[in-house]
């Protein structure tokens, strides 16, 4: 189950998936890297990504057509935050369509821009 913000926002227009073999088969099949957000329901700044970044209608067409998205709560998979989560929460990580891929702690701007014009991940 996916949950947002429970302020007005659009962040539920992304297409989000969760963290799942068949998301990473899709991304696999569609050549496209993986934006992973790790958030904590409860977490102010999670929420505000949901209200800013993820309801800007620019981000949303953009994730959607270049990535495919995987979001992941604490609370519902603490083993997967305790893999990737890069120092607290939110974090937003990007890597390969594998999910035994390593994630790097940070991506140049250049990397990300040229990540999906280029059909490679930024990782």
């Amino acid at each position: 189950m996916l949950r947002f913000s429970p302020n007005p926002n659009l962040a539920q227009l992304v297409h989000w998936l969760e963290w799942e073999r068949d998301a990473f088969r899709r991304a696999h099949q569609q050549d496209k890297p993986v934006m992973l957000f790790l958030s904590a329901f409860w977490c102010r700044y999670c929420q505000r990504m949901d209200e800013g970044a993820f309801s800007d209608r620019e981000n949303m067409a953009l994730l959607n057509a270049y990535f495919v998205a995987l979001r992941v709560e604490n609370a519902m998979r603490p083993d997967i935050d305790a893999r990737y989560n890069l120092n607290g929460w939110p974090t937003v990580a990007f890597c390969r369509p594998s999910p035994s891929s390593r994630l790097q702690e940070s991506c140049s701007r250049q990397s990300i821009i040229s990540a999906p014009m280029s059909s490679r991940s930024c990782c």
